[in-house]
């Protein structure tokens, strides 16, 4: 499990709790090149930026970690342990995952490219553009979104799934994009975040999704598509998310 995403956070987590505080940071950020959403790996960065260059340049880790917690949700499961500052009010970033969250495609759309303009290096900002733009039917420029994305970050978990349901849809191979994914997460522990229920299924009909109940996200009235533009059977079904390039 070289590339497994929950591996390097323990690890980071273990690295933090001795002392080895670089060697956290370093295990938190390679987390964040896999699941560009790990709003503990993101507050481990920022607790490391805190300890080795102080609490103005640590400043905007932390509400970077802030914008995550709309992607990732109240995961007790695994966290970072770090307390930190309070948590900063929503920023714009924050809100395009919130847009996101409530099926406001158009709304996320905006908010995510406004964002990307100012921090064109944030992955997880650029899977809400991707997965805004699906929702909102401008398939074509989310593809090509997804494309970048995966040449620059080609382990990357959600941007894997999206290629893997994409592929399995519209009668593509999935095989390739979908065993990049488990090389990140075997068990696909955090496709729910990703994925609803029923795109979870045409990947995998056994997995199950955690204990919490996670709200499909409908647009009112979704406009219709051709089969091969759909992302998923219903393109009008959630994306993804639980809560964040």
């Amino acid at each position: 499990m070289k590339e497994g995403w929950e591996v390097h956070l323990l690890t980071g987590v273990g690295h933090a709790a001795i002392g080895a505080v670089e060697e956290a940071r370093s295990e938190f950020e390679l987390v964040l090149r896999l699941e560009p959403g790990c709003a503990p790996a993101a507050r481990g960065v920022a607790s490391a930026v805190t300890t080795l260059e102080g609490d103005v340049v640590a400043a905007p880790y932390w509400q970077w970690a802030a914008d995550l917690r709309e992607y990732w949700g109240p995961d007790a499961s695994l966290t970072s342990g770090v307390a930190g500052p309070p948590r900063p009010p929503l920023s714009r970033a924050g809100l395009a995952h919130r847009f996101l969250r409530g099926g406001l495609w158009e709304h996320a759309v905006q908010e995510a490219r406004a964002c990307l303009d100012l921090e064109p290096g944030r992955s997880d900002l650029v899977m809400v553009l991707i997965r805004a733009l699906w929702r909102s039917h401008q398939v074509a420029e989310a593809r090509v979104a997804l494309a970048a994305l995966l040449s620059r970050q080609p382990l990357s978990f959600p941007a894997n799934l999206l290629a893997a349901l994409d592929a399995e849809v519209n009668g593509g191979d999935s095989s390739r994009p979908l065993a990049l994914a488990r090389r990140v997460d075997p068990l696909l522990r955090g496709a729910f975040r990703v994925l609803d229920t029923s795109e979870l299924a045409l990947l995998d009909p056994d997995l199950e999704t955690p204990g919490r109940a996670e709200p499909t996200i409908v647009p009112a009235q979704p406009a219709p598509v051709a089969p091969h533009e759909a992302l998923s059977p219903a393109a009008g079904g959630r994306i993804g998310v639980s809560k964040q390039l």
